[in-house]
């Protein structure tokens, strides 16, 4: 590589008022080798949205059924991201990935801007568009997610109505296969329901929680039942809970049952019960009870966006993005 140093300089002549200025240059070779490399100009939507998908998937295979590629495609597509970026963003086992350090780090500015980028996109298609859209939410999820996809899509598109329905998962996915919702919400276990035509949006880890600053022994000697609160029958969160405490031989009593999150956290908050939530559902007045609790580990649940589609209806595509986008939305931890 050739470089140029410019140097300006000027000469005095006899008379002091009259000098000339005389340009020098200075030229020297530099080995390319010793050089940084370039900083990527820009990371590539495309590819940041086949990166979220692997991540919340753990499957490459499983990555490209979301975006519509093949599974070599998408291996290729990540090996060409890593090499841009130079960094090492997943784990390759057998059939799955996991992220790496780098990974989890780019995993957060990657929904920010694949938020923002859909959001403008569906602002700026129909920004006049009017109409109505039903949608379902599990009750676990609403106070936490909602408001800030419905604030940001009221904005956008002020004349549309929205209508949202507030039931377990399995309720809203045959309310949707009767028309009598536009999308929904719904929660299961591993990949079944992006088979069953769900979109992945999240995965959410189950915790066991207890009231802030509970000491689990003042209600639980380990040798009587453990007391619980939990969503009505039919409920995943309620079943895994059970399964776990089964597993582990861990008696327990079903103290409290309701089909409202808010209820079940208030009975928390008692500081006499204990439940499991997703982690995204625990408030101020609860905390995440961890291993040393000596309760089992739990697993984490798949969240998935169903849509029944119709080009007629452009808002009902407009609110799935933003709903999409709303759940990559990070977690505070509490």
């Amino acid at each position: 590589m050739v470089v140029c140093d410019w140097f300006f300089m000027t000469l005095p002549r006899e008379n002091p008022f009259d000098k000339r200025i005389v340009c020098m240059v200075s030229i020297s070779m530099i080995d390319e080798k010793v050089l940084p490399p370039l900083p990527l100009n820009h990371l590539p939507l495309d590819a940041l949205r086949t990166f979220v998908a692997a991540s919340e998937l753990g499957s490459f295979t499983q990555a490209g059924h979301q975006v519509h590629r093949t599974q070599s495609a998408v291996s290729m597509q990540m090996k060409r991201l890593e090499e841009e970026l130079g960094r090492r963003l997943f784990e390759r086992k057998a059939r799955t990935v996991s992220l790496t350090p780098d990974g989890e780090l780019l995993l957060g500015y990657a929904k920010r801007m694949l938020r923002l980028h859909d959001e403008a996109l569906a602002s700026l298609a129909a920004p006049e568009m009017t109409g109505q859209v039903r949608l379902g939410v599990p009750d676990d999820y609403a106070t936490r997610y909602l408001p800030g996809v419905l604030s940001r899509f009221a904005r956008s598109f002020p004349k549309v109505r929205v209508d949202v329905w507030c039931r377990p998962s399995n309720e809203l996915l045959a309310h949707l296969a009767a028309g009598e919702l536009d999308l929904c919400v719904a929660t299961g276990d591993g990949a079944d329901r992006v088979k069953q035509g769900g979109k992945m949006v999240s995965r959410m880890p189950l915790v066991w929680i207890g009231a802030k600053g509970l000491a689990l022994e003042t209600i639980w000697n380990k040798q009587d039942p453990l007391p619980l609160a939990v969503f009505h029958e039919g409920c995943l969160h309620r079943r895994w809970a059970l399964e776990a405490l089964d597993k582990a031989d861990i008696p327990f009593r079903i103290a409290f049952g309701s089909m409202s999150l808010g209820a079940i956290l208030a009975a928390v908050r008692s500081g006499l019960l204990v439940s499991v939530v997703a982690r995204s559902s625990v408030d101020q007045g609860c905390a995440a009870l961890g291993p040393e609790s000596g309760l089992p580990p739990l697993p984490s649940v798949t969240v998935t966006l169903h849509v029944n589609e119709d080009p007629k209806r452009p808002a009902v595509a407009c609110l799935a993005q933003f709903v999409e986008a709303g759940f990559a939305e990070p977690v505070p931890s509490n």
